[in-house]
């Protein structure tokens, strides 16, 4: 499974990353098709509209009884195949449909692999295998970034080559999700918003998840945010790219293994207060004249990306038995969703009504005063 895992990731990795706020998709609707607020708010949440529809799909593929190694090739020839279709058209409408169908269907399979992954790997174990495939990811996202950013340059109507290759990397993705273990997709096979209930029948998932929406929703609104910020500013789109995508990876490459080796040894609530500290410093740091400053809140925003990546992805192992560990995911998947689709439209809104100063105050009081509300429940961090 980890050398099949290994090569799928390094494939389909950069499109996430891309299609986010601070990638090479979102920096084309900005650029080059002109969207408007509304748009570019909505846009920017699209990695997160699959998370949403987690909660929904997959209690429908678990009654199909199909397994995970058969849903997510399909899922991913869909996703592949929409990105071609966003590379080829002028059609502004066409292209936001068709990036947010392909990171729609890409994004479902979260769950499902954090579910198979539980099943395949020992606890003891998790954070640090998984932080070395999320270093895998890490660089392929430098590498893409990076090359695209070249690619690209100063002209931003280059990107169709660029967009094509991830189409591409999507469909031989798929060939590697076939390679993977069989295992039958176990979730919650009644009522979808029965599932919402294990956020107050577990108490203290359900108070770290609230803890965690507020954080997201600061650090989330803010990643569109940085790219308006640089454009603002008046620079090329390349510079754009490496500010935004290339020097974050960076960060996140150095620090991934090292936030993997402590998800298996740290308290978690400590862990995850660490990693809201590098997110608020990317905040104060980012949003200024100097590029030195960008550049650092970068790296501490690479830093927080590369724990945050293992925490997302595991921290529901710490509190769900093995066969619930897919419906505590899709809670905590749909949540994710809930405020990374809404975090963007509101930080544009305020934006337009206010200032960027208001935007960067505000998310970062968020993420600050997410630490101290996990404060009281840290002597449950070991559970």
């Amino acid at each position: 499974m980890l050398w099949t895992e290994r090569f799928r990731n390094a494939l389909v990795g950069p499109v996430p990353q891309a299609a986010g706020g601070n990638g090479i998709l979102f920096l084309v609707a900005i650029s080059y098709f002109n969207f408007s607020p509304d748009i570019k708010g909505v846009l920017a949440g699209a990695t997160y509209y699959g998370l949403i529809s987690s909660l929904f799909v997959l209690p429908v593929l678990a009654r199909l009884g199909w397994s995970i190694n058969r849903i997510m090739p399909g899922l991913m020839l869909i996703s592949g195949a929409a990105l071609l279709t966003a590379a080829s058209t002028e059609i502004g409408v066409l292209y936001v449909v068709s990036v947010m169908l392909s990171v729609c269907c890409l994004m479902l399979a979260g769950p499902m692999m954090t579910s198979l992954w539980r099943q395949q790997i020992p606890d003891s174990a998790l954070g640090r295998l998984f932080s070395q495939i999320s270093v895998i990811v890490m660089i392929a996202n430098l590498v893409f970034a990076y090359t695209a950013a070249w690619y690209v340059g100063d002209d931003i109507s280059r990107f169709r080559p660029v967009v094509t290759y991830l189409g591409i990397a999507l469909l031989f993705g798929a060939v590697f999700a076939w390679q993977l273990p069989h295992q039958t997709l176990s979730a919650n096979r009644q009522n979808p918003f029965n599932l919402l209930a294990l956020l107050w029948k577990d108490k203290l998932f359900g108070y770290i998840s609230f803890t965690w929406m507020i954080l997201g929703f600061g650090n989330l609104a803010t990643i569109p945010m940085r790219t308006e910020h640089l454009i603002g500013l008046e620079y090329d789109p390349d510079w754009i790219l490496i500010i935004v995508a290339v020097i974050p990876a960076v960060g996140s490459i150095f620090s991934t293994m090292i936030w993997g080796r402590l998800f298996d040894r740290m308290n978690f609530i400590l862990l995850r207060i660490c990693i809201n500290i590098f997110f608020a410093l990317s905040i104060f740091l980012f949003f200024s004249d100097a590029l030195w400053m960008q550049c650092l809140g970068s790296i501490c925003f690479g830093c927080g990306v590369g724990g945050g990546n293992v925490a997302w992805n595991l921290w529901v192992t710490k509190f769900s038995t093995p066969e619930r560990t897919t419906d505590y995911q899709t809670v905590h998947g749909f949540l994710t969703g809930m405020r990374g689709v809404t975090g963007p439209i509101v930080a544009y809104a305020l934006w337009i009504n206010f200032n960027m100063d208001t935007v960067v105050w505000m998310c970062g009081a968020m993420v600050v005063g997410s630490c101290f509300l996990l404060i009281p429940v840290i002597k449950h961090g070991n559970r």
